[in-house]
């Protein structure tokens, strides 16, 4: 298991991921996904609280088996 800061869609789908920093996860997921991501929301929430919601969009630091 390591740590990793996922991004999901409201679909529950991972569209961005990241294992150095949310940035990068949120970053993926604004460059690949097709669609709009509530990029600024979920940095604001995620910097506040340690996790992030924003119309349906995640963002947590989470444990995921490779």
């Amino acid at each position: 298991m390591i740590d990793a800061y996922i991004v999901r869609d409201p679909q529950g789908r991972v569209i961005g991921m990241s294992v150095y920093s949310y940035r990068n996860a949120l970053n993926d997921a604004f460059e690949y996904h097709n669609g709009p991501i509530p990029k600024y929301s979920l940095e604001t929430k995620f910097e506040n609280k340690g996790d992030a919601a924003h119309n349906g969009y995640t963002l947590k630091h989470e444990q995921v088996a490779l």
